[in-house]
């Protein structure tokens, strides 16, 4: 199977998504209109592409509109597929033409930087070069041994230390030790959980230097890995690593278990960051160099369709890429000795990763479930709505949720933290020393970008006069008076803390992205103000399982779901 065809193959969750949307929708106009922009930036904004890209691709479509002079709605397809080609285009290719050259790969934990490492190290071995690998993880249990077992399938040299040693000093033992065997690339992991983001820049900082004093004139790429399955949450970790190391490239995986593939679109155009390979599929050569026409044809496209073309297509793109294809033999036998490796893990990450993140949808846990004792979480907070929350996400992973308050715990804790992570994790905290057993907390909050996007300081509930919603609103709309509607930009924002009796903490969080409506639309509910749109809609107007999609909470959570089990088993 060539790259359009895995490609395509993986990107169908999205394109049923997106792209059926968009056809259903274009077969319901027979002009070119307002209407139809407003209903296609809608689609756009649901399929994770996010609010600010979803504008300027409409901005493009009109002027593409207009200087093709397309009159007809079936013809937007193309259009939009040019469009989208133009915006993510550009610096794909890897440099790494040095002897040796260094890849720095980063990103959180459960985004499947273990596996995307021995993945990029086997492709880059078929190309003909000598990798070696430093195991620069050495704060997460079992790290160490996954990244080995990867070396092993991949048959590259690895380089480790014992667990919790200084990841720098990895580094320079690696670098030392590729130098001295001629090694033509060095993969080093790094941390994917660091306490905050003076850590996370300290880090790196340290070990780009060890890499800049070593290995001044070698070709540095630094790889985020990021799981497609979190949408604009991926957006955020891409901002935020943006801003504490030189990304030079992102890895976006699991695209072949979501309906999130818009966010590829997003990453390139907000953060100006290329992608540089994508995982469609739970395959050892499932990770693809990112190829933009490809992706746009694949994402807008039906492959039924396109199938004459498709082969013509695979064969000018691995003419173009050089792209080496794992022999059947070596696959096979790697993908045996997974299979018998795997169940020595003390953390099974590796078939993991590429299981596909549902909405909130209960899943079955490995620990916590088989203990004698059903563990307690106490909840730091008496709202029962976030109660039914919690409660759906852990009761079947074999946890009960009780509130604080019902445990004994009744005190009304001052929130003195200037962000949601720290506010959350400063009532949760609280719950857990006073009670003395695992205790979770949330906090979120509205945040207006023309308003300087204060986390919490603008939501319509706080912005004036408590329990007179009605009054609040019009005092936020009124300080937006001068703000044209489509600038209203403002995203919600959710932080879940989890702190554990011996002081462990895990912390998820998840945004959502929209703008202000002028008129409010429905009593929201649980956790938005009834003027918050997302495209076209309120969250009044979506059912609940495209709330748990798209929403602030809905996404914290269903991270949460994701990393509670490693962290319970640390």
């Amino acid at each position: 199977m060539g790259i359009f065809s895995k490609i395509s193959d993986g990107l169908k969750k999205t394109r049923d998504s997106m792209s059926g949307a968009i056809d259903s929708m274009l077969k319901s106009f027979k002009k070119i209109d307002d209407e139809l922009y407003e209903e296609l930036e809608e689609i756009l904004i649901m399929s994770d592409v996010g609010v600010a890209t979803s504008e300027r691709i409409i901005e493009r479509l009109k002027e593409k509109v207009k200087e093709e002079k397309i009159t007809e709605a079936s013809e937007l397809k193309g259009a939009i597929t040019e469009v989208v080609k133009e915006m993510i285009s550009g610096g794909e290719e890897m440099h790494l033409d040095t002897k040796p050259s260094v890849i720095l790969m980063i990103g959180v934990n459960g985004a499947g930087k273990t596996t995307t490492i021995g993945k990029l190290a086997l492709r880059l071995k078929g190309e003909g070069k000598k990798v070696i690998l430093g195991a620069a993880d050495t704060f997460r249990a079992a790290a160490i041994e996954q990244l080995e077992v990867w070396a092993e399938r991949a048959g590259v040299q690895m380089i480790k230390h014992a667990e919790g040693a200084d990841p720098a000093a990895v580094v320079f033992d690696t670098i030392a030790a590729g130098k001295a065997r001629g090694e033509d690339v060095i993969i080093c992991d790094t941390a994917g959980r660091l306490q905050n983001k003076k850590n996370l820049m300290d880090e790196l900082n340290k070990i780009s230097r060890i890499i800049e004093r070593e290995l001044p004139d070698a070709d540095k790429e630094v790889l985020l890995v990021l799981d497609a399955t979190t949408g604009q949450n991926a957006v955020s970790q891409a901002k935020l690593f943006k801003e504490a190391a030189g990304i030079t490239g992102i890895v976006l995986t699991k695209l072949d278990g979501t309906a999130r593939g818009g966010v590829v679109i997003a990453i390139r155009e907000e953060l100006q960051i290329p992608v540089k390979y994508i995982g469609v599929g739970e395959g050892i050569d499932d990770l693809q160099v990112f190829n933009a026409e490809a992706f746009a044809d694949a994402l807008f496209s039906e492959l039924e369709d396109e199938a004459p073309a498709a082969e013509e297509s695979e064969a000018a793109v691995e003419a173009e890429e050089g792209e080496v294809e794992v022999e059947t033999e070596v696959a096979e036998e790697i993908e045996e000795e997974a299979s018998e490796t795997a169940e020595e893990l003390p953390v099974e990450e590796i078939p993991a990763e590429d299981v596909p993140a549902q909405p909130i949808a209960p899943v079955q846990a490995a620990a916590p479930a088989q203990e004698p004792e059903q563990l307690v979480f106490a909840l730091a907070s008496q709202n029962q709505k976030k109660l039914a929350e919690m409660r759906r996400i852990l009761e079947p992973m074999g946890i009960c949720v009780k509130t604080a308050a019902e445990l004994g715990f009744t005190e009304d804790v001052e929130e003195t933290g200037t962000t949601f992570a720290e506010n959350s994790l400063i009532k949760a905290t609280a719950a857990s020393k006073a009670l003395g057993i695992p205790a979770i907390a949330d906090d979120s909050g509205l945040c207006v970008d023309a308003l300087g996007g204060a986390p919490g300081v603008y939501s319509a509930r706080y912005a004036g006069e408590h329990g007179d919603d009605l009054a609040n609103m019009n005092k936020l709309l009124d300080d937006l008076f001068d703000v044209p509607g489509r600038k209203r930009t403002a995203h919600y924002a959710c932080a879940v803390t989890l702190v554990m009796p011996d002081g462990r903490t895990l912390c998820t969080e998840g945004t959502c992205e929209g703008v202000i409506a002028q008129n409010p639309k429905g009593n929201n509910g649980f956790g938005y103000d009834p003027i918050f749109k997302v495209g076209m809609k309120t969250m009044a107007q979506l059912d609940d399982a495209k709330k748990d999609s798209i929403s602030h909470r809905g996404k914290a959570l269903r991270k949460l779901q994701a990393e509670l089990p490693e962290f319970l088993n640390s």
